[in-house]
């Protein structure tokens, strides 16, 4: 988490144009619950500064943050997608 949060200060305080869109990769697959609760707040900043959010994880709970998911599951041995 410590190298995520100096990303987001460098680009905070950065004069190089932000970019559209953060790319989240399993972010929080370490956290305990408090932590979780402070990275969800930390994901709506995100969202306040970043036209686009993508944030691929394996944690239900955050699904309730985001204003859209897909959700990919195995059946069969193939991959089904569901989008919500």
């Amino acid at each position: 988490m410590a190298s995520f949060a100096i990303r987001l200060a460098l680009i905070s305080i950065t004069h190089l144009p932000v970019p559209d869109i953060m790319i989240l990769d399993e972010p929080a697959t370490s956290f305990d619950d408090e932590k979780l609760e402070g990275f969800t707040s930390t994901l709506e900043m995100i969202k306040s500064k970043f036209k686009n959010v993508i944030l691929i994880s394996h944690i239900h709970g955050l699904k309730d943050i985001a204003n859209q998911f897909i959700a990919m599951n195995k059946n069969d041995g193939f991959a089904v997608i569901q989008q919500s």
